[in-house]
C-alpha cells in the first residue's frame, strides 16, 4: 500500500483537515454525515415526470397510454392485466387469520407461570 492510503485518518475531513467524528466514531455536533443533502432527483421522480410527458405526435400522456393498453389486455382476457387492475381498484384481498387452536377450532389457552 502507498503511504498516502496508510496515513489517512477517517475522522479527519480531507479538504479542510477538520475532525468530523469523535473518538467513538460519531459525528461531532454541527457536522453532517451528508453535506450535499438529499438528492434533488430520485428514480421515482424521474419516472413520474416521464410518465406525465406527452410524446411527440401523441395526444395523451404515456401514463394514460399505458393504462389504456392494460385495460385493453384485461378486456381481451389477459389474467395478469385483470389481476393488476383489480388489485389497484379494490386492493389485495385480506387474509383471514384464524385464532382457534389446532383441534376443532378450540381457543388457544395461555397460562403464565411464575
Amino acid at each position: 500500500m502507498s503511504e498516502e492510503l496508510e496515513n489517512k485518518n477517517p475522522n479527519v475531513q480531507e479538504n479542510t483537515g477538520e475532525i468530523i467524528r469523535d473518538e467513538k466514531g460519531r459525528f461531532v455536533p454541527g457536522v453532517s454525515g451528508n453535506p450535499e443533502g438529499r438528492p434533488k432527483f430520485s428514480l421515482v421522480s424521474i419516472l413520474k415526470e416521464e410518465l406525465q410527458s406527452v410524446p411527440e405526435n401523441k395526444k395523451v400522456s404515456r401514463a394514460l397510454s399505458i393504462i389504456r393498453k392494460i385495460a385493453d389486455q384485461a378486456e381481451n382476457g389477459d389474467a395478469a392485466s385483470q389481476k393488476l387492475i383489480m388489485n389497484y381498484i379494490d386492493g389485495m384481498p385480506r387474509q383471514n387469520i384464524g385464532l382457534g387452536g389446532e383441534k376443532d377450532g378450540e381457543p388457544i389457552i395461555i397460562q403464565w407461570q411464575k
